[in-house]
């Protein structure tokens, strides 16, 4: 999926810069499907994309405080566990060879996260801020039991040439939000 995305994201300045591909053209090279129409407008819904996820700092910041806020023993263990489950990530051949975040969720260090449950819920958002640990959505995904606070997206949804990255974006603001309701009422 990452490679796709950056493939797509190159092949979106490249030939926008040279010429307007028509829907035919993009359905023959494999990359599009039919319903993102030409190149110039998928550019132009990348881009606003885009700026549509960026967090402010005042998110980020209820993100820290929120974190924070985990009693500091489930934080010692949950920081315990997420080095053990990111060492065996980045040293393990299948793990490190693997473009699905998916397989990570197969490993027992992944089991030890997933036991912790909804409590480490704000860690994993904090951690999601660094756009490097997008892999945090596969424990995020599985610990969290309301599927209206999850973030997925159909291949007829123009959000998918987003990548994890973003979506762990997405998954954020959602949380905050679904936050921001519980204060409300």
């Amino acid at each position: 999926m990452h490679i796709l995305f950056i493939l797509s994201a190159s092949f979106l300045v490249m030939t926008s810069q040279q010429s307007e591909l028509k829907n035919t053209d993009l359905l023959q090279s494999g990359i599009f499907p039919e319903e993102i129409g030409s190149v110039k407008e998928t550019e132009k819904t990348f881009h606003a994309l885009q700026n549509e996820i960026q967090l402010s700092e005042a998110e980020k910041q209820t993100v820290h405080k929120g974190a924070a806020a985990v009693n500091r023993s489930i934080r010692k263990k949950y920081d315990a566990f997420l080095n053990d489950w990111t060492e065996v990530i980045t040293k393990n051949p299948k793990m490190v060879l693997s473009s699905n975040t998916q397989d990570y969720t197969k490993l027992h260090e992944f089991d030890k996260l997933k036991d912790m449950g909804p409590k480490i819920i704000p860690l994993i958002m904090e951690g999601l801020l660094d756009e490097r640990k997008f892999y945090l959505l596969q424990l995020y995904d599985a610990i969290q039991e309301n599927p209206q606070l999850k973030v997925k997206y159909n291949s007829d949804n123009a959000s998918f040439l987003e990548g994890e990255q973003h979506r762990g974006q997405r998954t954020i603001r959602l949380w905050l939000t679904s936050l921001q309701q519980k204060q409300d009422s």
